[in-house]
């Protein structure tokens, strides 16, 4: 070729890439841009793409297997834990969950722990042991809450789940061989768990402080890390077995719109994820999507619940949720009754129901959890509390700063086909 063709090819050469340099990134100033998933790698087990405000399903693939869902079930976990037990209780540690495998917290056997701390290990770092410490202070052991799991399951909508193991250990030495979720059923879980703020606001923080109950400073650096690389990522957990693959429950916020991405099985969860999150916001909000729909957030705390009976009017008394010892059947609430005109000792006076004690938690059915859950006197409150030091990542407003890392070396344990 003559020397004026070769340098001719070389200037158009460098005017396609400065132009491609100069393109703006779909996902933001600073953030990572998503690319198109490569076609030569098998794609997810299975995925779902859903607008959380409407529940429109936009887009999905092999939804409804059941698969299992690693460490993605601690979500689960933790709607399941506050379904039952006040924020302000602490929890003690038993020898099953202090023996348990990395990813932990180290927890010891006879600890104390605040629940508020429990559940921030469960849904940062992946904490096994924090896992199994909270399921036996909800409902006394796995079995009572892998019950109550499936009970909240169907209350939620689930369609595909089957519970076991609280922490997502799903090898030879998991309980019940370890749970099973649909791509479908986790994308509900996390709809109704961006409407509890102990669940939406910790598993969007990069970065917490806490001191343990022995007294030892703990620096907690959330495994999410598309908090940091995809613009508006506000939620929710990472997870990883041998058997499950790399899994990930994600949601972002942008432009007042809320998407949720469920991945299971994909060895870059994060770029698809963020692939799906520019398809998902790049749609109208009114697309129908596959004309699927999500079940309406149906999750209530426990204190959600004690603070609605508190705001009842004076007149009506102290009324007493509904509550149900081990192997007990569930009794309903005692009806609300108004004070009666004539005292209690005359003719036709109506005695009212035993009032509860000012503060007392109100808890639901669950096994035993009486014995493991202790209600503390001083307010543990997620946002009040000195001992928090923190910084939210990817809420509405974008992005926050990098964290120096997991707590944890690795992401993926040393053990084949334990938990993160």
């Amino acid at each position: 070729m003559p020397r004026r063709g070769v340098a001719l090819v070389a200037l158009l050469a460098l005017l396609v890439a400065a132009v491609a340099a100069l393109a703006p990134s779909p996902a933001g100033a600073g953030a990572r841009a998503a690319v198109r998933p490569s076609q030569s790698v098998p794609p997810p087990k299975a995925w779902v793409l859903a607008d959380a405000d409407t529940g429109t399903v936009l887009a999905a693939s092999n939804e409804h297997e059941a698969l299992p869902p690693a460490s993605l079930v601690k979500v689960m976990t933790a709607l399941t834990v506050l379904d039952a037990v006040s924020l302000d209780s602490t929890v003690t540690v038993s020898e099953l969950a202090a023996a348990q495998p990395a990813m932990r917290i180290g927890m010891e056997a006879g600890d104390e722990w605040p629940l508020v701390d429990a559940l921030a290990s469960l849904l940062m770092v992946s904490a096994n042991d924090a896992a199994y410490a909270l399921a036996e202070a909800a409902s006394g052991d796995l079995e009572g809450f892998a019950e109550d799991m499936d009970a909240l399951g169907e209350r939620l909508g689930l369609r595909d789940s089957t519970f076991a193991d609280p922490a997502g250990l799903d090898d030879t030495q998991s309980f019940g061989g370890g749970s099973r979720m649909s791509a479908w059923d986790l994308a509900v879980v996390a709809r109704n768990a961006l409407v509890v703020p102990e669940i939406s606001f910790t598993a969007a923080l990069v970065e917490h402080e806490l001191v343990g109950p022995d007294g030892v400073p703990h620096t907690l650096r959330n495994h999410n890390s598309l908090l940091q690389q995809y613009e508006g990522a506000n939620g929710l957990k990472t997870g990883y077995t041998e058997k499950a693959g790399r899994c990930l429950l994600a949601t972002a916020h942008r432009d007042g719109r809320t998407l949720v991405a469920v991945v299971l099985g994909y060895y870059d969860y994060n770029g698809f994820a963020s692939w799906l999150f520019d398809q998902g916001f790049a749609r109208p909000r009114d697309d129908p999507g596959t004309g699927d729909r999500l079940p309406e957030p149906a999750m209530l705390t426990v204190d959600a619940r004690q603070r609605a009976v508190d705001a009842l009017p004076r007149i009506l008394g102290r009324p007493v949720l509904a509550t149900r010892g081990p192997g007990e059947p569930a009794t309903a609430a005692a009806e609300p009754r108004a004070e009666a005109a004539t005292s209690p000792g005359s003719p036709g006076a109506v005695g009212d129901a035993p009032a509860a004690e000012e503060g007392e938690p109100v808890s639901s059915g669950g096994r035993g959890r009486r014995a493991r859950v202790r209600s503390r006197s001083a307010s543990s409150s997620w946002f009040s509390s000195s001992r928090s030091s923190w910084r939210a990542g990817g809420l509405s407003s974008g992005v926050a700063a990098s964290a120096s890392g997991p707590s944890e070396p690795s992401p993926r344990p040393a053990g084949g086909g334990r938990s993160t």
